[in-house]
Parts: structure tokens; sequence; C-alpha cells
């Protein structure tokens, strides 16, 4: 037997975390549905802990705690975003749970949309960050190669901007020949629109450009070749709440 502790992923929520006995080792990173006041509610697993080595904690706690129904193949968050947590893990004061959880997307985070089932992959090359130091419509020149580049190799490229007054420029700027291979996540999005782009977003079949506020950047794609961070020194990267 194991102790599973989520973070439920419900609009509003003030828990925190819960615990729940479970027969199987969920992984840190799963999605489960957990039983909450009578409801299944949606919840990401943020520590796995034999029974064994929490009986102390068990034992003085004033609860008890409630047996998980078995979910055998639960979505995963990709090896590649966990690997981007277990390194902001050496960083931040917090655990590699909780980083999952702030690196999710709002809609994610509050249940609103179950977070996309995408192939494992790992990318093996080295790949070394290169800064592009120019003015604005020279950047956009040189993703405009760039993009061609990397769907001549099959592969999608996502940018990243930092708010959504940014978006619609970017787009308009990189669009052109390419408009049904655009996927757009923006705050300003309504339901139906952001339905679409993560429709779009499962659609495997070409690759895609992908852009998008920080809010949606640790989505992933199996054949995500390149991520271009746009003003990577604005302020806006870094978020109002922990872990910043």
């Amino acid at each position: 037997m194991f102790v599973i502790q989520v973070i439920p992923l419900v609009r509003g929520t003030q828990l925190e975390s819960l615990s729940y006995f479970s027969s199987i080792e969920y992984p840190v990173g799963a999605f489960l549905e957990v039983p909450i006041r009578g409801k299944k509610q949606r919840a990401i697993v943020t520590d796995a802990r034999p029974v064994s080595s929490t009986k102390t904690a068990l034992k003085a706690a004033t609860f008890s705690l409630r047996k998980l129904p078995q979910q055998p193949d639960p979505v995963v968050i990709p090896p590649s975003i966990q690997a981007t947590a277990a390194t902001l893990s050496t960083h931040y004061p917090t655990s590699l749970g909780a980083l999952l959880f702030a690196l999710l997307p709002p809609d994610i985070r509050n249940g609103t949309h179950p977070y996309p089932r995408t192939e494992s992959v790992v990318q093996t090359e080295e790949t070394n960050p290169q800064l592009l130091t120019a003015r604005i419509d020279d950047r956009f020149t040189a993703y405009q190669s760039f993009i061609r580049s990397t769907f001549a190799h099959r592969g999608s490229i996502m940018i990243v901007v930092p708010t959504a007054a940014e978006i619609e420029p970017a787009v308009a700027e990189l669009q052109q020949g390419i408009e049904d291979r655009v996927i757009i996540f923006s705050p300003n999005q309504t339901k139906k629109q952001r339905e679409k782009a993560y429709n779009q977003l499962a659609d495997t079949t070409t690759a895609k450009l992908i852009i998008t506020t920080p809010s949606h950047a640790y989505l992933e794609r199996i054949d995500l070749l390149a991520i271009i961070i746009e003003q990577s020194a604005s302020g806006h990267y870094v978020t109002r709440q922990r872990p910043y």
C-alpha cells in the first residue's frame, strides 16, 4: 500500500493538498480522479510513499485516509516537463510536485480542461541556447526563416511572448502562408477558441507553429523541435506567486 498526495484541480478550491491510500504507486505528475466531498475531481499526484515510511505520521493524524479507486493508465506529465521541473527544484525551495502544478496551464489547474495525453519522447541531442540581439523587425525576419527550416525537418516550433498584448503582432508577422498550421494560446481566448487550440495541438499529422504566453508554454508535442522565448528579459516572465 502507498500514501498518495495530490493537489486537486478544482476552480477556486482552498485545498492545497490531500492524501489517500492506494494499492498502486502512481508516479509524480500523474493525473487521477479522486473523491472530494462526494464528487470525483481531477487531481495531480505530487508525492507517493510506501505506507511503511509514513506510519508515524499516520498514527498521529486526527483523520483517516480514504482509498483511491484503481486507475491503471493515467495521463502523466511528459518526461521533458518533469525534467524541467526537476531542474527548477534545484533553484527554488519547493517540491517537485508543487513545481509541476505551477507549470500547468490555468485551465488545467482549475479543472476546466484535462491535461492532453501525449506520446512520450526524450530528445537526446545536445542543445545550446542561442541569443538573438536585434531590432524586433529583424528578429521576426529571422524567426520566419527558422520556422521554414524547422518545418522542413517536419518539426513543430513554439514561440513564447511575455503577454497577451504581444500575441496578435506575433501572429500577424509569422502566419503568412501557414495560417492553417498556427496554434494560438492566449489568456484573451474564448472557451471555443481555447478548445480549438487544444484540438490543433493534438493533431500531429503536420508540424505546427505554436504562439503562446508563458501560461501554456509547458505543453508538449512529440514533434516539438525548438522553442523561442521572445523578449526573454521581460519582467512578465516572473510570476507573482510562488515559486516565482
